[in-house]
């Protein structure tokens, strides 16, 4: 028998098996013996009469699995340095008495990867730092979870209260679709509404009714752009959200702070560890990115096939266990299945991609995780989650290890490759930085499912 293997596109490793005719007949007259005939016993009908009621090539077909075994290809495989994912696919040239019998195993193997040279190029990559805004911004989120509301009846309403009305829109008289609401909430001032009824309604009282004149602007949808328009309103409940005050006995009453100050650390020292996580996101991130766009790739479409379903049937799972339908959800928004897959295939792609250049640069830079660096990492949580901790770690399955190894290996290309690449550091905002690359785009079918559900 003569072996030989040739790496193809669409990352199929095709093996050829070479079998003298003689070499692969034995085989194949066994695979005969196996048929009943009728008029002969098991084993006993002549060849050449089974061969005219089957085949030569559908014989030698069958003859391959009792020359060559799973085990024996599988072998074969792996000694070329490739794996594959799948069953491999079968096939056998046309056989003709006499001469080889030719046999093909076709293996879709793992995506191929050719990088490009990335050692001492120029990249920029965002760098956050924590900001007193920051500070504040996330003390002030504390606080409105303590806030306390009033209903007001003794006073009118002022922007900051929480509304409730009922409102009817006419345009020369007649109702127009979306013009109407019955216990419709929002804060004063925020403009959700057009600014005008807002303001019209800055003054009235519960159970107070008056008409609002308003103009529609001309960036407005455009049956209503550049018209005028009455609402009549009528408040039923106004509400005064008050927040907290910021003291010591605040901080000891939701923190085992004692003063203002050490709470304010507190809240610097977690938002510092937030950012250095996402500084280390956005540097592995970028540079993942900029080496694929120097490199070439290569990926099975069996393999895109098979993350493309995987991708749309979490998001499948994952609505249902909201109460919802992503199948109806893409229908509704006029979109259908089709865009939904094609979404799903381009963010399989990037994942894909993503993967490969992550392990292709593992592998060529030698980066190993240990299991110290992972207790290492943990232990980062051990602050975070204080008692916590020790059940956290008692309840951690293998998908989080993997997860913690994953992170331990981008730090770790990360660290290794600001040294061999020049890379910038900036603002997030910075000019200088490319707009970052959209996500799957269910968020298109959503918003004009929405949409759709306002007419």
């Amino acid at each position: 028998m003569q072996k030989s293997f040739e790496l193809k596109p669409d990352c199929k490793l095709t093996f050829t098996y070479t079998y003298d005719y003689d070499e692969a007949y034995p085989e194949a007259l066994k695979v005969a013996n196996t048929i009943r005939f009728p008029g002969f016993r098991k084993g006993h009908a002549p060849f050449g009469l089974v061969v005219r009621s089957y085949g030569l090539d559908a014989l030698f077909d069958s003859a391959f699995s009792k020359l060559m075994t799973m085990k024996d290809l599988y072998r074969d495989l792996d000694e070329t340095g490739h794996n594959s994912m799948f069953y491999p696919e079968f096939s056998t040239k046309p056989v003709k008495k006499g001469e080889p019998v030719v046999y093909e195993v076709v293996w879709t193997i793992e995506p191929q990867v050719e990088l490009g040279e990335y050692k001492g190029t120029k990249l920029t990559v965002p760098e956050e730092t924590v900001t007193d805004e920051m500070i504040d911004n996330r003390i002030q989120a504390e606080l409105r979870k303590q806030t306390s509301f009033t209903n007001i009846t003794d006073r009118p309403c002022q922007n900051g209260d929480m509304v409730t009305v009922d409102y009817a829109g006419t345009i020369d008289g007649v109702a127009f679709a979306g013009g109407s609401a019955d216990n419709a909430s929002f804060r004063l001032g925020e403009h959700t509404y057009l600014p005008e009824l807002e303001d019209g309604i800055v003054g009235m009282s519960v159970g107070e009714e008056k008409d609002v004149n308003v103009h529609f602007p001309e960036t407005y949808d455009k049956s209503l752009a550049g018209k005028d328009a009455v609402f009549h309103v009528k408040l039923s409940a106004i509400v005064e959200e008050k927040l907290p005050e910021l003291d010591d006995d605040f901080v000891q009453d939701i923190s085992d702070f004692d003063t203002v100050e050490e709470y304010r650390e507190s809240v610097r020292k977690a938002l510092q560890k937030e950012v250095e996580d996402r500084n280390r996101r956005h540097l592995s991130d970028r540079i993942i990115e900029h080496v694929e766009n120097l490199s070439k790739i290569e990926i099975s479409g069996q393999m895109m096939d098979m993350q493309t379903q995987h991708i749309y049937d979490t998001y499948v799972k994952r609505y249902a266990a909201m109460g919802r339908d992503y199948e109806k959800m893409l229908e509704s928004s006029g979109l259908g299945k089709q865009f939904g897959m094609m979404m799903c295939r381009e963010e399989a792609e990037r994942l894909l991609k993503s993967y490969v250049i992550t392990q292709k640069l593992v592998s060529e830079l030698g980066i190993e995780v240990t299991d110290e660096d992972i207790e290492d990492l943990m232990e980062e949580s051990r602050e975070e989650l204080g008692d916590r901790y020790d059940e956290f770690v008692e309840r951690m399955t293998e998908t989080d290890k993997d997860a913690l190894r994953e992170e331990c290996q981008l730090r770790k290309l990360g660290e290794a490759m600001k040294e061999l690449m020049e890379i910038t550091f900036v603002a997030p905002d910075d000019p200088s930085l490319k707009p970052a690359a959209p996500e799957a785009g269910n968020e298109q079918a959503e918003e004009k499912a929405a949409e759709d559900g306002k007419e």
